[in-house]
């Protein structure tokens, strides 16, 4: 078995920032896999969660988490659930968490997605556990529509850097250093989510970077 862990981006909810997807560990395994999701979420409660297989060449799997409730505070709570589904590596995985009540509950609305993660099987593969801890890469500003500063302090040795889109597919060319840090700008880069691959000689660490404009 391997697995990933990813960060995802921080969601605005109510102009508070609220992390619906903070981590996922996929677990491989024959013929279930493993998806653990953890966050955070207004007090809604997991009401229920579907699974699709999409007919596309990257069997593509679609997890979705619905909350319902009329939360009354602004607390937030955790999101820790985790999900089998049947599927044979490689295979990319599309996760959702989405609220199926408007805020102020009065008027019901249809579902709103509140936060997403895509992950490609390329990034699934060959991952092993190293810390997963917030404090071994810093990525600031993120948003961010100019320099970032990618700080790894905590890594010791030679990273090797990939920015990758959403979609699993490489932006630019891969980026080696031994410094601690390193400077990347994205001022050319257009208004999406990125995830930043670094590779160091003990595994995989990967992060979103937000480029706005």
């Amino acid at each position: 078995m391997r697995f990933l862990i990813v960060l995802s981006f921080t969601f605005m909810f109510n102009n508070l920032k609220s992390q619906w997807i903070g981590k996922v560990e996929v677990l491989i395994g024959e013929p279930l896999s493993t998806i653990h999701i953890r966050g955070y979420r207004p007090p809604m409660a997991l009401s229920h969660a579907t699974i699709d297989k999409l007919s596309d060449s990257k069997n593509t799997h679609v997890i979705k988490l619905y909350f319902k409730g009329c939360p009354v505070t602004l607390n937030f709570v955790g999101i820790d659930t985790s999900i089998n589904i049947v599927a044979t590596y490689p295979f990319d995985l599309n996760i959702f968490t989405i609220k199926d009540t408007f805020y102020q509950c009065g008027n019901p609305v249809a579902p709103v997605i509140v936060d997403s993660l895509y992950l490609s099987a390329s990034q699934i593969l060959n991952v092993n556990d190293l810390d997963e801890g917030n404090d071994l890469i810093r990525i600031s500003p993120n948003p961010s529509n100019d320099i970032v500063l990618i700080d790894f302090t905590s890594l010791d040795g030679e990273k090797t850097m990939q920015l990758i889109d959403i979609n699993g597919q490489k932006i630019g060319e891969e980026v080696s250093t031994t410094e601690s840090s390193f400077i990347l700008n994205v001022s050319s880069l257009d208004t999406r989510i990125y995830l930043m691959q670094i590779r160091t000689a003990k595994g995989i660490l990967t992060r979103r970077l937000s480029v706005v404009r």
